[in-house]
């Protein structure tokens, strides 16, 4: 595959995906594509032709998001993303994307690439109704975002997870060492870090490393979290909620690590102080959000510029004619600058 062009990729994609669809029933059916971001998405449409699912407005009738998976999960990570967002449907009723399952019952399918030895994953899930806030973002907004993440982590309070239950964590090996599963050693990594970047980075990342050890991970402190809850590219609007899709990077970490990636677009922003506001309010309508780690907010969104400065760099060293990841690098260093000369 790797021999191939782009959009010979993508053609022998959609041969994989027209396969796929034989096994929910839904062969020949109108396949429109997405994107190619990790993930390759296809939109299904299917008038006339879907199985019988139960009525909900947030869903498109006989519409269908159909991925493709790269390699960067297991078969085990995937299953248990699937059983979490059906149990999210099945338990407390939240608007996400609802598992599609194959006519033999099953949440996810392996497919061969034609012409190829290799195999992907794919899975189907209903089709969230809802718009993105590209602009006009209020206080009510927040507030509807606030309450959606809070449901999100009570239900992951009360759940109980199988016992082959397996997501990434993102406590501090997941973020900065080699549990991150970077192409690179996490060490190289560290080493590569621009010399004026590296006092902050370590900075921050051993003042977190002691507010981790401090915390600990019990329930009252850790969990199971969407862990990428961005308002501009995963939540969307409609019927006076809020709604989330994309789980691919769900996971094992602290609750406030949601609100810091939540929030992180903010940073610098003079808005921030009133979207933290009102996120917090709706989220203290379903359950008080932990105040031990509400206080090392500013900290947790200095970490999450430290990690994505790590996959940034990490980028670099697989593509080093990437203007745009030495930029980011460098957005991601300065953030940890600033941090640390306020903190």
């Amino acid at each position: 595959m790797e021999a191939l062009t782009y959009l010979g990729r993508i053609r022998r994609f959609r041969k994989l995906a027209e396969e796929a669809l034989y096994a929910y029933g839904l062969a020949n059916t109108r396949l429109t594509f997405l994107t190619y971001h990790g993930n390759v998405i296809y939109r299904v449409d299917a008038p006339g032709r879907a199985p019988i699912r139960r009525s909900d407005s947030r869903y498109a009738s006989n519409r269908y998001a159909l991925r493709v998976h790269m390699d960067y999960h297991s078969t085990a990570a995937l299953r248990s993303e699937l059983e979490w967002l059906s149990a999210l449907r099945r338990d407390a009723d939240l608007p996400v994307p609802e598992p599609v399952p194959t006519l033999d019952g099953e949440l996810s399918i392996e497919i061969p690439i034609p012409g190829t030895s290799e195999r992907r994953k794919c899975s189907l899930l209903r089709w969230l109704n809802g718009r993105f806030l590209r602009r006009g973002f209020r206080p009510g907004h927040a507030m509807a975002w606030g309450r959606l993440m809070a449901r999100l982590h009570e239900h992951a309070v009360g759940w109980k997870r199988s016992k082959d239950f397996t997501r990434r964590h993102s406590d501090w090996d997941g973020m900065f060492g080699d549990g991150a599963r970077f192409e690179f050693p996490a060490g190289e990594l560290w080493e590569a870090i621009p010399k004026r970047f590296r006092g902050p980075f370590e900075q921050v990342t051993g003042e977190i490393r002691n507010v981790m050890d401090e915390l600990g991970k019990g329930q009252e402190a850790y969990g199971l979290v969407h862990s990428d809850l961005d308002v501009n590219t995963n939540v969307l609007f409609g019927g006076g909620e809020a709604r989330v899709i994309d789980f691919d990077d769900s996971g094992l970490a602290y609750w406030v690590h949601d609100l810091a990636f939540a929030l992180s677009p903010w940073q610098g922003s003079a808005e921030l102080p009133w979207v933290q506001d009102a996120l917090l309010e709706g989220y203290s309508e379903i359950r008080p959000f932990p105040e031990a780690q509400l206080g090392h907010l500013d900290l947790f969104m200095a970490a999450f510029n430290a990690t994505l400065m790590l996959w940034m760099i990490d980028w670099t060293k697989l593509c080093p004619e990437s203007s745009e990841a030495r930029q980011s690098v460098r957005k991601y260093g300065q953030n940890l600058m600033r941090y640390c000369e306020h903190s």
